[in-house]
């Protein structure tokens, strides 16, 4: 799978920081690690990556009013 060895080394290199540093060093890790899943599920789908948003941002498709 295209990215699946990017991903295990992003989870090791993530797990490493989260178990060794204090709060600060785990949120970065978990959000670090995040947007590596985030970016090479998007590059899957041939779509841009622009970094994580805040979820109840995207409001998807808008359908016009009639």
């Amino acid at each position: 799978m295209e990215g699946e060895d990017e991903v295990k080394n992003a989870f090791t290199q993530a797990l490493n920081v989260y178990n060794n540093g204090n709060e600060d060093a785990k949120k970065l890790a978990e959000y670090w690690f995040f947007e590596t899943v985030v970016r090479i599920h998007r590059e899957g789908e041939g779509a841009s990556y622009t970094g994580l948003k805040p979820a109840g941002l995207d409001p998807g498709p808008m359908i016009p009013k009639v």
